[in-house]
């Protein structure tokens, strides 16, 4: 699984990305990352702080991936200092192996947000972002195999949690805009086949879905 697919324009990913599992309402955290033992992008790997976690993430395409530090964030009246952050800035139409990206070198099964052919997984996956462009895909995870299937971000500057064919965002008529140029924390939520979005602690789409889930096989 990557951080993201197709990912265009800018994105900040501060402090940590972390994905959770669930199995029957017991969570198991699979996926936590922080930045600040990034020095360099083109040598560093992102260490996986996750308990018994074996594969640190890989920075993908690092020509197009810089590091920043010292952001100063209001969020609902209270001011956060954040450590390091990783910008990615791709051009339009990048994704893959052609995008600026984390890559965790984990399949979406792995990772804790499918269950093989019986049903999905609940899962929490949550960041603290700065979206720089509204035209296109600016996803924060993603996969890439198998079949591209998950997309949790933006999508022409509009919330989007889809799993190809089980989505909630603007291909559904659903509009709530994600904004550029100011940090949020972004909380993506999955009960089978339910998805809910979460802006700064708030619900701001969902929970619901539309088709028959993609993330079994």
């Amino acid at each position: 699984m990557n951080s993201h697919h197709g990912l265009r324009g800018r994105l900040i990913l501060p402090l940590c990305v972390t994905a959770l599992s669930a199995a029957q309402m017991q969570a198991a955290l699979t996926v936590k990352y922080n930045f600040e033992a990034v020095t360099d992008v083109t040598a560093d790997n992102v260490i996986n702080l996750a308990p018994g976690a074996t594969l640190d993430g890989l920075i993908v395409s690092s020509n197009k991936v810089s590091l920043t530090s010292g952001n100063v964030i209001g969020v609902a009246g209270t001011n956060y200092s954040l450590g390091k952050s990783l910008v990615f800035t791709s051009a339009d139409g990048d994704e893959g192996a052609n995008a600026g990206s984390i890559d965790t070198q984990l399949l979406v099964d792995a990772a804790g947000m499918a269950n093989g052919v019986l049903m999905n997984r609940n899962y929490t996956a949550m960041a603290w972002v700065k979206f720089g462009s509204t035209v296109g895909d600016n996803m924060i995870f993603g996969s890439i195999n198998p079949d591209n299937r998950l997309h949790l971000g933006s999508r022409n500057g509009n919330f989007h949690s889809g799993h190809w064919g089980d989505d909630i965002g603007p291909d559904q008529g659903i509009n709530i805009p994600t904004g550029t140029g100011e940090w949020q924390h972004v909380t993506f939520v999955n009960e089978g086949q339910s998805q809910s979005v979460y802006k700064n602690g708030v619900l701001v789409m969902g929970p619901g879905a539309t088709g028959a889930s993609s993330l079994t096989d």
